[in-house]
């Protein structure tokens, strides 16, 4: 247990900052977010073994042997002030690199760095080092998105979200449901699609997207209204149920 807890200790310091940088990723997915994170951890990680002069696998074979970070730092003259500060530095110089790129705003690269100072500090000198809560956001914003689809998907088809909600309920497929309406695949996709494009229009006109971000989810609008039209894959909901 004791092991377990100091493990989770180190992650959470890392993942602070991994969570807080990748959350200016406003061009990905979910899917693409979470490998992005998972990759900079890993980056962390390594960063955090040179800091302590040693590899990954000895770091690693060091805390699961019963040593904290802290005392791996100690027997380096090092303090837990000195391990944050040298992933700040290090993700502060990741945020420059971005917005250089024109991969993140000048405005979302200030906020990021302002979130991340405070949870450095929160962390070392509070003992704070719980996690922002990045994935209840992510949830809200994924439900906050299935409904605005379905309302659309819904306005689509001449119908209201309950009635269409009913619809897959019964078993009947979004392809099934438009045939019926009197409406095709391809005009609930452009309806997603068109609202999908005005977001992003919002987003570059007021400053939160840069046009590289802009293009990316444009490219992605695209594939998705694509595959709403030939396929039918529209809503990010389970397949129907088989009619008995």
């Amino acid at each position: 247990m004791k092991t377990i807890w100091k493990w989770t200790k180190l992650s959470a310091l890392l993942l602070v900052f991994t969570i807080l940088f990748t959350g200016a990723a406003l061009a990905q997915g979910p899917e693409e977010e979470s490998a992005q994170a998972s990759g900079k951890q890993a980056v962390w990680v390594k960063l955090l073994a040179e800091t302590l002069d040693m590899s990954v696998d000895e770091l690693r074979d060091e805390l699961k042997a019963g040593k904290t970070v802290e005392e791996l730092a100690a027997e380096q003259g090092l303090t837990m002030s000195d391990i944050a500060k040298v992933l700040y530095d290090d993700a502060i110089e990741r945020l420059d690199a971005a917005v250089a790129e024109g991969k993140l705003t000048q405005e979302k690269a200030e906020q990021i760095e302002t979130r991340l100072a405070e949870r450095r500090d929160a962390c070392v000198n509070d003992g704070n080092c719980k996690l922002p809560q990045r994935r209840t956001q992510l949830k809200q914003q994924a439900e906050r998105y299935l409904l605005q689809s379905l309302r659309l998907t819904a306005k689509s088809v001449d119908m209201n979200i309950f009635e269409l909600l009913r619809e897959f309920e019964a078993g009947n497929s979004l392809a099934e449901i438009a045939l019926q309406q009197g409406e095709s695949l391809e005009v609930i996709a452009n309806a997603l699609y068109n609202a999908g494009v005005e977001k992003v229009e919002r987003g570059l006109s007021d400053g939160k997207l840069t046009q590289d971000q802009a293009d990316k989810i444009l490219a992605r609008l695209t594939d998705r209204r694509d595959a709403c039209a030939n396929e039918g894959q529209c809503l990010p909901l389970p397949k129907p149920a088989d009619k008995k």
